[in-house]
């Protein structure tokens, strides 16, 4: 029985680790981070004086990445800052870089 849960354990050990290296709440937008204590993802965009500006909370990345995208066009830095790429109303992930 010892042995048995010996293996139990090294298969859990197995298993978390393999959990912790997937991206659960790894943001799919720039501009777009997840804000651990207010268990919400925030918004943010850099200013033309190089300030990060905090847009809000949001439940939803998509609602948070179409904030990113109006912020940086109602201050007119479309040319200077990256914007997230929007198909029929929603905004595309960014490409995850792969081992």
């Amino acid at each position: 029985d010892k042995i048995t849960l010996l293996a139990m354990g090294l298969r859990m050990r197995a298993v978390c680790a393999e959990l912790r290296t997937l991206p659960r709440f790894a943001p799919k937008f720039w501009g777009v981070a997840r804000a651990k204590r207010q268990r919400r993802w925030k918004a943010y965009y850099t200013d033309a004086h190089g300030k990060t500006r905090t847009i809000g909370y949001f439940d939803d990345q998509e609602e948070a990445a179409l904030a990113v995208n109006a912020a940086i066009r109602a201050e007119g830095l479309t040319q200077r800052r990256k914007t997230n790429p929007v198909v029929d109303g929603r905004p595309v992930p960014r490409p995850y870089p792969t081992d």
